[in-house]
Order: C-alpha cells, then sequence, then structure tokens
C-alpha cells in the first residue's frame, strides 16, 4: 500500500471512531433520558397508589358505619321485643306493625347489600383500569426501545 492510501485509511478510521464516540454518547443521553421517564412514571404510579388508599380507607369507614348502624337497631329492637313480650296478648297490634318496620330494615339491609356490591364492582374497575395503565406503560416502553432503535439505525 502506498502511504497517501495508509494515511487515508487512518483518517477514515479516526472518523469512524469519532462517529462511534458520538454515537455512544447519545446513545447514554437517551438512556439517561429514559430513566428520568420512568422515575416520572414510577412517581405517578406512586400517586395512584395513594388515592386508591385513601378510597380504600374511605370505604372502611363507610363499612364501619353501616356496621355501627346495624347493631344500634338490632340492639333497640331486642329492647323493643323484650317489653311487647312483657304486655302481652293485649299489644298484638303493635307487635306486627313492628314486624312491619322490621321488614322494612330487611329492605334497607338489602339496599346496603346492594351498595356494597356496587362499590366492589368500582374496586374491579379500579383494578382493571390498573391493568390498563401497565398495559400504556409497556407499551410506552416498546415505543421508546423503537425510537432508540431508529435513532441508532438498528432498523
Amino acid at each position: 500500500m502506498e502511504p497517501t492510501e495508509e494515511r487515508q485509511l487512518l483518517v477514515q478510521v479516526g472518523e469512524l471512531r469519532s462517529d462511534v464516540r458520538h454515537v455512544q454518547s447519545e446513545v447514554a443521553d437517551i438512556k439517561i433520558e429514559q430513566r428520568a421517564g420512568f422515575d416520572k412514571v414510577d412517581k405517578q404510579f406512586d400517586k395512584v397508589d395513594k388515592q386508591f388508599d385513601k378510597v380504600d380507607k374511605h370505604f372502611e369507614k363507610v363499612d364501619q358505619r353501616f356496621k355501627e348502624l346495624e347493631t344500634k337497631t338490632e340492639e333497640r329492637f331486642k329492647g323493643v321485643d323484650a317489653r311487647l313480650d312483657k304486655m302481652g296478648d293485649a299489644i298484638d297490634g303493635v307487635k306486627d306493625s313492628i314486624n312491619e318496620v322490621k321488614d322494612s330494615i330487611s329492605g334497607v339491609k338489602d339496599t346496603i347489600s346492594g351498595v356494597k356490591d356496587s362499590i366492589s364492582g368500582v374496586k374491579d374497575m379500579i383494578a382493571s383500569a390498573k391493568l390498563w395503565a401497565y398495559g400504556l406503560y409497556v407499551t410506552l416502553a416498546a415505543s421508546l426501545l423503537y425510537i432508540i432503535a431508529r435513532s441508532a439505525k438498528w432498523l
């Protein structure tokens, strides 16, 4: 080989090394940006989890209130039944009306049960929304990898 060809070859190798270093620095920058993006997404997921925890706490409070109301009403009816048993046969008409009230309270219990079922339905929808969000997260990661592949001219 001639010295001029060797020099040209050395110059070309130097240029290639420079280009490779540039690509490496760009890839490093992209990785840093990607990590920052993942950190942001993780923070958002943490915020969403905290919100779900708050909602769960509120539901627990509501359930506790319903339990308290149920125990109070049961105690009151027990007291009324004891009084009516003491009065005897003359108050049978009053007993019938109290039984009607008990039936209406059982309707309220059914309504409360329906509300609890709808609350569990909402919880299921929230769980499915979480799955959907995880799917979007995976899609975002795939699109970022695609962008990296395109910018690195792998594709």
